[in-house]
């Protein structure tokens, strides 16, 4: 057991010395993590939500809370059940609360009275990322931005006009030597068709490249639920939530839903693919999600789901059994949540920015950057330009002779 008890110097102290279950657990440690030492046998718990407990309790009590952690564990030291046997033993009086990664559901309410939740979760779907089975390649033409061929023809032709203007009139003036500032007004034009045609190599070689090296990518299969239903796709969940719980409402069968502890686990199932014998997406709380993908993510999207939801992460006591310290503690979770600072610290040093993988949730988006196309149009305005040269000393000089 890992005695604990807040720092809190107020006189008032909550008498009962509390026995609180923590979940153990094998992967995404960085919400929970509880560990025996083997030389000396000492309990160290530590991760995201015990965190928050804990600076709930030393920080914002108004009065001293004793209590022990104590790992919802079997002999060997893996979990003894899962989240919803934990929260039964707290029913049953093994424990006098639980304190962990415990999402808020009404059913349970039926054993315990949750604080206030110390974080937003929600529930999404797990995709990989990939070129869709089955589909051919499109043609290099038809992933090309709308209107960016004909805007190199008319670059080219604008270029070929520009040429031909330049010759045409050299040639009528062949007899006669041209002065000084006809010839440097030449010279400009060339050197404004030079650059034009080198922007638009420049851009176009660009573009190629682009959809040589970033194939434009989608997730492998719809994320509707019910499809997968329907087409027997299999479905990951980690082990001992109640997401299998809601899989099985939903309609899948036993045999569709693979349970994962870890994050090694639910890549090896995705490697296999329902056909294998592992999954085809992975349905979880959204903040487990996120913390994969921070390490994966530009082979795996989030998807979220408008079906399946879940009221956030909260701190467990047993029913009807301690009123008064729910509420405190209820209060005391809303003064550290609000402060900035103090959450921020705990965040960067347990979970890190979940948000650090900022991947757009459309089905179907783009890795291809099209920006250097628009580089087309400075090239046309360039031609246009060197246009002006040419036509304008013309119109000008007929003018004057028109005048005279």
């Amino acid at each position: 057991m890992a005695q604990q008890e807040g720092n809190n110097t107020d006189t008032t102290t909550n008498s009962t010395r509390l026995r609180i279950a923590v979940p153990v657990k094998e992967g995404f440690t960085e919400f929970v993590n509880v560990r025996r030492d083997q030389t000396t046998g000492e309990l160290t718990a530590s991760g995201f939500a015990l965190d928050i407990f804990k600076a709930v309790v030393n920080s914002a009590m108004p009065y001293t809370v004793s209590f022990d952690f104590v790992p919802f564990a079997r002999p060997n030291g893996s979990m003894n059940g899962s989240y919803d046997d934990m929260l039964q033993a707290v029913f049953s009086g093994d424990y006098d609360a639980a304190v962990g990664d415990i999402t808020i559901r009404y059913y349970r309410t039926e054993w315990v009275d949750y604080s206030i939740a110390y974080s937003d979760t929600g529930v999404s779907m797990l995709v990989p990322l990939r070129l869709k089975a089955g589909d051919k390649p499109t043609s290099f033409f038809a992933r090309l931005p709308d209107g960016l061929i004909g805007a190199a023809v008319g670059v080219c032709f604008i270029t070929a006009l520009v040429f031909w203007i330049c010759h045409h009139k050299n040639t009528q003036k062949n007899a006669a030597a041209p002065g000084e500032i006809t010839a440097g007004r030449t010279r400009l034009v060339i050197v404004l068709c030079f650059l034009m045609l080198v922007v638009v190599t420049t851009c176009l070689g660009s573009i190629l490249i682009s959809l040589q090296i970033a194939p434009k990518k989608i997730p492998l299969l719809d994320h509707h639920i019910n499809d997968f239903i329907r087409d027997g796709k299999n479905i990951g969940y980690q082990t001992g939530s109640f997401v299998r719980n809601m899989l099985t409402q939903r309609g899948f069968s036993d045999s569709q839903l693979k349970s994962f502890s870890n994050v090694e686990q639910l890549l090896d199932l995705f490697s296999k693919g329902s056909s294998g014998g592992g999954i085809d997406a992975a349905i979880d709380e959204t903040p487990y999600l996120k913390l994969f993908l921070t390490r994966h993510c530009n082979a795996y999207t989030l998807v979220p789901s408008a079906n399946l939801h879940a009221d956030g992460f909260g701190f467990a006591f047993r029913k009807e059994a301690h009123t008064d310290l729910v509420r405190d503690i209820s209060i005391a979770t809303l003064k550290v949540t609000n402060n900035d600072v103090q959450l921020r610290d705990i965040k960067e040093r347990t979970i890190g920015d979940l948000d650090s993988c900022r991947e757009d949730l459309n089905p179907e988006f783009d890795l291809i950057d099209w920006k250097p196309s628009m580089w087309i149009l400075v090239a046309g305005i360039i031609g246009i330009v060197a246009l002006m040269l040419i036509f304008c000393p013309v119109y000008f000089a007929s003018l004057k002779v028109s005048n005279n």
